[in-house]
């Protein structure tokens, strides 16, 4: 029985088939043969989309790995499609639950590399190998997309502070001078590449040394990278590489913020002084409101104003080589299908000067759950919907406690290759999904859901047209709410480190989706990471016996 054939996708299809997607992909073939219908006048009332991790399919997660996916990609090298990515997820509308939302072999392709009709041909033959594993509810899209590294080049823009932040105070600005493991790093007097510390790891042979881990491109730029094992040790010949606290460019945007928000808070007390003024003598009622509300601003941004002069202090004093946080003592070439396992290696091991952090300072491996996005009331209640939106019970324990004595999830363990593919946590749909939080130099905290089946990816290389090899990696797909964004990570991210609920630590963020827009480079709808028992099994054949601190 022959499939029937879906038309060939137009142009105006392409451009809104993904609407509501943040990366704005656009759709090159597909094998559903559901009728698209143009919406005409009705555009901005269009229904918008999202992407959710796959959830429970037995036969795909039997056969991905080991038949399907080296089919799918034999087949499209045969073509020789330009292919980035493969992932399987489910893509749905807002709206509506994502149990009905479709199963779908995401294809992702360089822009302008494939046309619609031989795109139509080969999603058909992709559909042909699913069936051939008696695989018959999943649909095959081809879409364009790129996948870059997470380390940014533009300064990430800092968080605002406004009125829904006072209950924090000004706070959240301390988070990069805290030894929370997620400040941004740069290689010593870098200008622009930035990227983000993951955690802290200890030498089981010298344990009385700080490691902190990281992407290695977050450090090493690509384009200047010589792609060879960087090995340091006391003696060596050459000279150490050194990693900053913040790239040249980004340090200096963090000051004239502080500036200028001081600024601001004295322009509030200025008007709001005005206001209380011209209401002198009055008496009635919305005179007397009025007054009060002027006189909690002006309290309020005094407050702030007191306690950002306390932090532009602090930063002002650093001079030249004063934010050097340690050396890179260990870190291979960035390598993709590397070991039996076939993940992609991208990490450097940097050891922090004692006078940076030290016996005093030094609490270990924590990241900061507090936002500046809500008051201390709300925010508690925002993440454990996000982490753990359903009730517990004895086959589905809770895996998320949020304490409000210091605003800390401590991490502790890894999470194995079995417990990344096998979740046993639900989300708000009942499908077994295990939830993750990330803290980026760039987007700071955001949550997200890890794919129980693993994608491959293909990076773009610096002449910006040849593709690597194709390469394992956890996708973890962002859920919107925190913050009110959908992606998990962005430029400026790559290095942070992706934990459960629980403070297992699961990957190494090293890339993901890229919208641009203007100047900025944001992140997509999934993001990639390296899985963390891997870069410890690396470290290990490299010599250095690693477990997380």
């Amino acid at each position: 029985m022959s499939i029937p054939l879906p038309a060939v996708v137009s142009p105006e299809e392409g451009r809104l088939h993904y609407y509501g997607l943040p990366s704005r992909p656009i759709l090159v073939a597909r094998t559903s043969t559901a009728v698209w219908e143009h919406p005409g006048d009705m555009r901005h009332r269009m229904r918008e989309k999202k992407v959710a991790p796959l959830g429970a399919h037995p036969l795909l997660h039997l056969h991905w790995e080991d038949r399907i996916a080296p089919k799918i990609q034999t087949l499209i090298d045969e073509k020789n499609v330009q292919w980035t990515s493969l992932d399987v997820v489910r893509i749905g509308y807002t709206d509506d639950s994502e149990a009905n939302a479709p199963v779908i072999l995401w294809i992702g392709i360089l822009p302008n590399s494939v046309s619609a009709p031989d795109g139509r041909a080969i999603v058909m033959q992709c559909l042909d190998i699913l069936h051939a594993h008696n695989i018959a509810d999943v649909e095959v899209e081809m879409r364009e997309s790129v996948v870059v590294p997470l380390a940014v080049g533009p300064v990430p823009k800092l968080p605002t502070l406004d009125s829904t932040s006072y209950a924090l105070g000004a706070s959240v600005l301390w988070d990069p001078f805290t030894t929370s493991p997620n400040f941004p790093i740069s290689a010593f007097k870098s200008s622009s590449h930035q990227g983000t510390g993951g955690f802290f790891v200890t030498d089981l042979d010298d344990p009385g040394r700080i490691l902190l881990v990281t992407a290695r491109h977050a450090i090493f730029p690509p384009e200047t990278d010589d792609d060879t094992l960087y090995r340091y040790t006391e003696g060596s010949e050459h000279s150490p590489f050194l990693v900053q606290l913040f790239a040249d460019d980004a340090f200096v945007r963090y000051r004239e913020f502080i500036q200028a928000e001081i600024q601001e808070y004295h322009d509030i007390v200025g008007f709001q002084s005005c206001t209380i003024s011209r209401l002198e003598g009055r008496t009635d009622q919305y005179a007397t409101r009025a007054t009060i509300h002027a006189r909690f601003y002006v309290n309020e941004a005094r407050r702030m104003i007191s306690e950002l002069d306390v932090i532009s202090q602090f930063v002002e004093r650093f001079g030249e080589g004063d934010r050097v946080l340690g050396r890179v003592v260990l870190s291979p070439p960035v390598g993709y299908n590397v070991g039996r396992q076939g993940y992609t290696e991208d990490w450097a091991v940097i050891e922090v000067f004692p006078s940076v952090i030290g016996a005093a300072n030094y609490r270990r491996n924590a990241l900061v759950l507090q936002t500046g996005l809500f008051d201390n009331a709300a925010w508690p209640i925002k993440i454990a919907e996000q982490m753990h939106p359903r009730e517990s019970d004895v086959a589905h324990p809770k895996c998320f406690e949020y304490s409000l004595f210091d605003n800390l999830l401590r991490l502790g363990g890894t999470i194995t290759d079995e417990g990344m593919r096998h979740p046993t946590s639900l989300d708000e749909n009942g499908e077994l999904c295990r939830t993750v939080l990330k803290r980026g130099a760039a987007s700071g905290l955001t949550v997200g859901r890890a794919n129980p089946i693993f994608s491959y990816v293909r990076r773009v290389r610096g002449d910006g047209k040849t593709l690597g090899r194709a390469s394992k990696e956890w996708a973890i797909v962002g859920r919107g709410g925190v913050g009110e964004r959908y992606e998990f990570a962005r430029g400026g991210d790559s290095g942070a480190v992706v934990v459960d609920g629980r403070g297992r630590v699961g990957g190494l963020v090293i890339g993901g989706g890229l919208v641009v827009v203007g100047n900025w480079k944001m992140g997509g709808e999934i993001a990639y990471a390296t899985p963390v028992f891997f870069v410890l099994e690396r470290m290990r054949a490299l010599g250095l016996r690693a477990q997380v601190a």
